[in-house]
């Protein structure tokens, strides 16, 4: 299977906040394209804590809609929508 690394510049919003303060988790976008809600994206991450960041989109205003797909004690699946309009990390990643 095919496999590319990204680096970009992180933009300057909410989502990518979270990651900046947790520097030792890891998150992967694993998809994302355009839905009926505006961004539809798939997102992994490996974390202690995984309470603090299912709260987290949950708090956070560009997250329009989430759903849990999976939990366990080293991370969480989570499926995000956020607007298509939001000036976010998402949409740079998905024009890239």
């Amino acid at each position: 299977m095919s496999r590319t690394r990204l680096k970009v510049k992180l933009t300057d919003d909410a989502v990518t906040a979270y990651f900046t303060k947790h520097p030792d988790e890891e998150f992967w976008i694993l998809t994302g394209h355009p839905s009926e809600n505006g961004l539809s994206l798939l997102l992994v991450t490996e974390t202690a804590d995984v309470a603090a960041v299912i709260q987290y989109f949950t708090d956070t205003p560009e997250v329009t809609s989430y759903e849990v797909l999976y939990v366990d004690n080293q991370g969480v699946l989570i499926e995000l929508s956020v607007p298509e309009s939001a000036p976010l990390l998402w949409r740079r990643l998905l024009v890239s």
